[in-house]
């Protein structure tokens, strides 16, 4: 539609998706292209889950030079020539693995598949509770190893 002096004019609901969206349906982003899209809030971490992921990654940067602590959706991840291969949401750990290294951070009790959108989880990447976080350090390392297309 055209408005004075030839400029497009839009509806309000237009406009808001062509800016990537409005919460005028129940505090969903709605999105003319894709429908509703649910809000995404991700859990800052706490104070002691943050100290196990900083000796982790300090354990990590002594084995492979190159590994810097960078954010991902807002929050402190583990990256290598710039892709992240393991983060830290709330108080989990998340790691992105393939294969038999997958399957079994799935296995331990209360890991789950990453799902930072609710509803649509990342089928590579394992969130692992405190409980685990003994094997934090190792399930790091497989992640980094698999990333860079070695065996640990």
């Amino acid at each position: 539609m055209k408005g004075r002096y030839g400029q497009a004019r839009w509806s309000k609901r237009a406009e808001a998706a062509h800016s990537g969206g409005d919460r005028s349906r129940g505090g969903r982003v709605t999105n003319a292209i894709s429908g509703t899209i649910p809000a995404v809030t991700m859990e800052s971490p706490d104070d002691q889950s943050l100290a196990i992921f900083e000796e982790v990654l300090a354990e990590l940067q002594l084995r492979q030079p190159g590994i810097a602590s960078k954010k991902m959706f807002g929050l402190p991840s583990f990256m290598i020539d710039g892709k992240p291969f393991a983060g830290l949401i709330g108080e989990d750990m998340i790691f992105k693995l393939d294969g038999e290294a997958l399957k079994r951070a799935l296995a331990l009790p209360g890991a789950k598949h990453f799902d930072p959108m609710g509803g649509r989880p990342m089928k590579s990447w394992a969130q692992v509770p405190p409980e685990h976080a003994g094997l934090w350090p190792d399930l790091a390392e497989e992640a980094l190893y698999e990333h860079l297309g070695r065996d640990s």
